[in-house]
């Protein structure tokens, strides 16, 4: 249900963020769970809305090793909402996750993806921007 959510919000935006927020509130798979926030985060384009989504899961999660896990897409979607958008909440999200799972693993994933993105390079550190991750 999570992956198809961006087809159903073509005709029903709200129903589509109904059932994202449903599942973020109420499923217990690590992979819906990951499923969801990705979905809401990064094809939904509304990163504000991806962002409480976001939230959600990030509470639920449990640290688990593997780049396809709830934790490490909450890492990867906050990662990549803070470093290309600089959506408000999300740096408080990646701050919260750093503390909450200090694991290596969940880390790397998000980086990896933040590399692959091309949202990581080396202008960043020359431009002046402020923001960190």
């Amino acid at each position: 249900m999570a992956l198809i959510a961006p087809s159903v919000a073509v005709s029903d935006t709200g129903t589509a963020w109904e059932i994202l927020e449903y599942l973020a509130e109420h499923d217990i798979d690590d992979a819906v769970l990951a499923a969801t926030v990705t979905t809401a985060c990064l094809r939904m384009n509304d990163a504000q809305r991806g962002a409480s989504i976001l939230t959600t899961v990030m509470g639920r999660a449990a640290l688990r090793s593997g780049r396809d896990t709830a934790a490490s897409a909450c890492a990867t979607a906050a990662g990549l909402l803070w470093v290309q958008h600089a959506t408000p909440g999300t740096d408080t999200a990646l701050t919260s996750m750093i503390t909450r799972w200090p694991n290596g693993g969940t880390w790397s994933g998000c980086l990896h993806e933040l590399r692959v993105s091309g949202a990581l390079t080396h202008d960043n550190e020359d431009s002046g921007d402020t923001r960190s991750v």
